[in-house]
């Protein structure tokens, strides 16, 4: 790639916690961020970066907010999307064409063509699009995202594919209209019915917030004459309202279920998951490149679980 001379990197960086060797503020962190800070540097040198701007404790950690910027990224099955730099799931594709290894491998080994494939919490459509990719023109792939801005993002980057239908609309237990809470382009991932725990702990700004109209996925579904075949589903705590909005579905038509597990004051992820084995379901997980059966946990960290059902006719036997 020939270098843009007028492309720089910024970076911001606590090098002092993270880089000491020696003394009171030593880092135990030191063998794990390096590698990845070297990595960062020669992903944007393959990208044709030659300048390099290090921020060094120019602000107080949990008060930064960082300027957003829209970029182009092209995902590893070929496709162009729009992306907003520095939110962490821009970064991913916008470096290695891809976000969330773990979703991802769930897709790739279970969604095949001609299904019918529900994206909530689709963000840009990173996912609607490699879904929609997967199913092929003769699969359907309806993805809902209820922030404008993010919403925005979503019809451009699935514009003039005719399988994909977008909607700006959240999907809840009922019919509702019910406060959003919007913390902009540069942390859209976790904009949400809830108020995330990310935003309390790292103290990150309101942005605004607004009334967003809700349905079940169930009421959808009927509406549409849909019978999903995969449900992919991050919705930043509201797992356990829409799982309620999706019960006839999921009983009914028994779809392959990615879903998002974090718990934090308002949600225990492992009541979710109860859930869906009492429907018959099978957890697992992603780990060290394999999918490999999960055992219920009493508390969750963030991470995402694949859950199948036997009538699928399809197991994970050989994955």
């Amino acid at each position: 790639m020939v270098p843009d001379p007028t492309a720089a990197a910024v970076f911001s960086a606590d090098m002092v916690v993270g880089f000491c060797v020696h003394g009171n503020l030593a880092s135990t962190r030191l063998g794990a961020l390096t590698p990845r800070v070297v990595g960062v540097f020669q992903q944007a040198r393959a990208h044709g970066i030659r300048h390099f701007v290090l921020v060094q404790d120019a602000h107080h950690p949990r008060t930064f907010v960082p300027c957003a910027r829209q970029v182009h990224a092209r995902a590893f099955f070929d496709a162009e999307m729009l992306v907003v730099l520095p939110e962490e799931s821009a970064c991913q594709p916008y470096c290695d064409g891809l976000i969330g290894e773990d979703v991802t491998t769930f897709l790739l080994t279970h969604v095949r063509p001609g299904m019918t494939f529900i994206d909530v919490g689709a963000n840009v459509g990173y996912f609607t699009l490699l879904a929609a990719h997967l199913v092929q023109p003769s699969g359907s792939v309806h993805a809902f995202e209820p922030a404008p801005q993010t919403f925005s993002l979503l019809q451009r980057n699935t514009y003039g594919k005719p399988n994909i239908t977008v909607h700006q609309q959240a999907l809840w237990s009922s019919r509702t209209t019910l406060a959003f809470y919007d913390y902009g382009p540069q942390y859209s991932v976790l904009n949400s019915l809830r108020q995330h725990r990310l935003v309390q702990e790292a103290q990150i700004r309101l942005r605004q917030a607004y009334e967003v109209e809700c349905l079940p996925l169930d009421a959808y579904c009927a509406e549409c004459h849909l019978v999903p075949d995969f449900i992919k589903l991050d919705a930043e705590s509201a797992e356990p309202h829409i799982l309620r909005g999706s019960a006839h579905t999921i009983a009914q038509h028994k779809p392959i279920i990615a879903l998002e597990v974090w718990d934090d004051s308002s949600r225990n992820s492992r009541d979710d998951l109860a859930f869906l084995l009492d429907h018959g379901y099978a957890a697992f997980e992603y780990q060290a490149g394999e999918i490999t059966p999960h055992r219920l946990k009493e508390r969750y960290d963030y991470t995402n679980i694949l859950l199948v059902h036997p009538q699928r006719g399809r197991g994970l036997e050989a994955v």
